[in-house]
């Protein structure tokens, strides 16, 4: 049911191309490939070009920088080329400058979102925490060092309750994040914001929000696994169904 969903979705004509959706219907274990190659000629065409167009600005003082900020667009785009095998090295974007890789793009734009971060008027990224820690997801997957610095403020802001509890997307990048180097800080985080999401569960069962549910039991399984016992046991066999996804 759920993958007819996603495939009716992507037959919308005047709907912008979805990279998670992409995503999502590369990792089903259903497919048709012949809609699915359809999309992804779709987000090479029209979401390359929209990036591009935003972009573009780059350097224009007339233009807010937050406004130019691409972080979750650019690692959801990188991640679903990379869901589909596509060489991530055939394709660039320019921000009024030479021509640059996707990787070496987004990797640029991390560490303006890390410059913001540490910028004594803000302490917040250009976008979110969330598309924050896409951006380091996307530049693993692709199989890019992600700078320890970039890695500490993701870890700063979970142990110091800058995530709010929807947003968990970071988790699963610092089980990921290969520069960490404080083990003791990096359990913690992941400890502290586990609770948080367990503790976040609506009577509905869902935990966070409905796009998070699915998130929540990823990170659980991930070292050191934490005991869903607590959870509602509609809610657990849900999520173990793979329903949430």
């Amino acid at each position: 049911r759920l993958n007819k969903d996603l495939l009716r979705s992507v037959e919308e004509p005047e709907a912008p191309p979805n990279p998670s959706v992409h995503l999502a219907l590369r990792l089903s274990a259903h497919h048709n490939l012949a809609m699915e190659n359809q999309h992804l000629t779709r987000l090479k065409t029209q979401l390359h070009q929209n990036l591009q167009r935003i972009l573009e600005p780059l350097g224009h003082a007339v233009h807010n920088t937050s406004e130019r900020a691409v972080t979750g667009q650019l690692a959801l785009y990188v991640l679903a080329l990379r869901s589909s095998c596509h060489d991530l090295t055939s394709l660039t974007l320019s921000d009024g400058d030479a021509p640059e890789h996707l990787l070496s793009h987004l990797k640029r734009q991390l560490e303006r979102e890390k410059e913001h971060i540490a910028c004594e008027l803000s302490r917040r990224p250009l976008t979110t925490y969330y598309q924050y820690s896409l951006g380091m997801l996307a530049l693993c997957v692709g199989g890019v060092r992600v700078s320890a610095h970039v890695s500490h403020k993701l870890i700063h802001a979970v142990n110091h309750g800058l995530i709010k509890h929807g947003d968990s997307a970071p988790i699963g990048e610092l089980t990921r994040s290969d520069p960490v180097r404080n083990e003791e800080d990096l359990e913690k985080s992941l400890t502290n914001i586990k609770q948080k999401l367990l503790d976040s569960q609506r009577a509905d069962g869902h935990l966070g929000n409905q796009f998070s549910t699915g998130l929540v039991l990823q990170v659980s399984l991930t070292p050191p696994r934490t005991d869903l016992s607590a959870l509602r046991p509609n809610q657990t066999s849900y999520i173990l169904c793979g329903e949430s996804f």
